[in-house]
């Protein structure tokens, strides 16, 4: 474990969709119309049956830096012990605004968003469940949004804006079947991530959508790939550039990253060959035999920019101490045994020349991924047993060559 974050120990996590593991199948359901009733799923699904795939294809490539390390501090605590700052459940959803406050929701969080301080202190709770103005069904997805954030609901099938105080501003119906992020640029012009059926299967693509919800680009999908028993290879995790010019969407099971253009409505794919991340051939069944007869297949947590030069870039690989006939016991694994089959690969890219610079191994799975500034997040519980979002700081350290 490393030495940065080992102090605290890690918790009860199901390997659920947070991982890509073992979802549920959720897009076996029909969404219903555009933004402004404009053409149907099934049109879209037309539309995008013959888009070409990427005409720019460039190579992340490697010039390590060799006096540069990676370390991950630990910067603040979320969770009280109990009361509406209680971390009701793992599998949440965690994302930092622009003052510095951290927001946590999901699926066990009771419909709500805890909102926390950067020192870890709770100040208070959004939303509710149900199907009103600010109330949600399903929190799926948190994400700065300009001056506030929004909130993707996944089984509502809408994305909700929430100004900076975190007030009910508007609600944006998906644009296909199951809506996975949305990211705003600094115009007039927004970045989707959700499915659309191909046939009877489906795939996930990325939609240019302007303020109003009106379609203004899209963006290929991969074709659908159906690698695991609860999803496909073309899930995108979104994220936007501190300035609001670009988006970056990382592709799941593949090491794939999409650079979107706002102003054009137009994405170049970014790939990077590693012998580390190869291209996924088994099944990713959700059981425990499956996991302890095969090592899990590697998987993009995502990429989020930092300053004008940087992105950090998070994956899920196998652990190097995984070996055939690890059991981890019960139906659900908990996460403090889950790091037996997972490390988190952190990689930071310079943008300049899109070459990895620097690189970093850790023995503990990350899932909280990248967020935008150099943060990251991991579930786990405190020395009583509580549960805790521990708020992780992702530095770049440069040391001379005497030291």
């Amino acid at each position: 474990m490393s030495p940065a974050i080992g102090w605290y120990r890690l918790a009860t996590l199901t390997l659920g969709c947070t991982l890509g593991v073992g979802c549920a199948d959720r897009d076996d359901q029909r969404g219903s119309v555009l933004a402004g009733r404009h053409a149907a799923v099934d049109s879209i699904d037309e539309t995008l049956a013959d888009t070409p795939s990427h005409t720019t294809t460039l190579l992340i490539g490697d010039r390590p830096c060799p006096s540069c390390t990676i370390r991950v501090d630990t910067v603040s605590v979320l969770g009280d012990d109990d009361g509406p700052g209680l971390i009701r459940g793992p599998q949440v959803t965690v994302s930092r605004d622009a003052t510095g406050q951290f927001l946590v929701g999901g699926a066990s969080s009771a419909a709500s968003i805890s909102v926390f301080d950067a020192n870890g202190r709770f100040l208070r709770s959004v939303g509710r469940a149900g199907g009103g103005p600010g109330e949600y069904r399903r929190i799926w997805r948190i994400a700065p949004f300009r001056s506030g954030v929004v909130v993707t609901d996944d089984q509502a099938r809408r994305h909700t804006m929430l100004s900076s105080d975190y007030q009910f501003v508007r609600s944006l119906p998906a644009t296909g079947g199951t809506p996975m992020s949305l990211v705003a640029g600094s115009g007039d012009r927004l970045l989707e991530a959700a499915s659309v059926r191909r046939g009877a299967d489906s795939a996930f693509a990325l939609f240019f959508r302007d303020t109003n919800g009106r379609l203004v680009g899209r963006a290929s999908p991969l074709r659908a790939q159906r690698t695991d028993a609860g999803g496909d290879a073309s899930r995108r995790a979104l994220s936007v550039s501190p300035d609001g010019t670009e988006a970056w969407a990382t592709h799941r099971l593949h090491y794939m990253i999409e650079r979107c253009a706002f102003r054009t409505a137009s994405c170049v794919l970014l790939a990077r060959t590693v012998a580390w991340f190869p291209v996924p051939t088994l099944l990713s069944e959700s059981s425990d035999e499956r996991m302890s007869e095969f090592p899990p297949e590697p998987q993009l947590l995502g990429a989020a920019q930092e300053g004008e030069q940087f992105l950090w870039i998070m994956s899920l690989v196998p652990d190097a101490n995984w070996k055939r006939g690890l059991q981890l016991g019960g139906v659900h694994p908990r996460i403090i045994d889950q790091h037996r089959y997972w490390d988190t690969m952190i990689e930071l890219v310079d943008l300049r020349s899109l070459n990895v610079i620097a690189s970093q191994r850790i023995d503990d799975a990350l899932v909280g991924g990248p967020l935008v500034g150099g943060y990251s997040s991991v579930y786990g519980e405190d020395a009583s047993g509580l549960p805790r979002i521990y708020a992780l700081r992702l530095v770049l350290r440069e040391t001379s060559g005497n030291q």
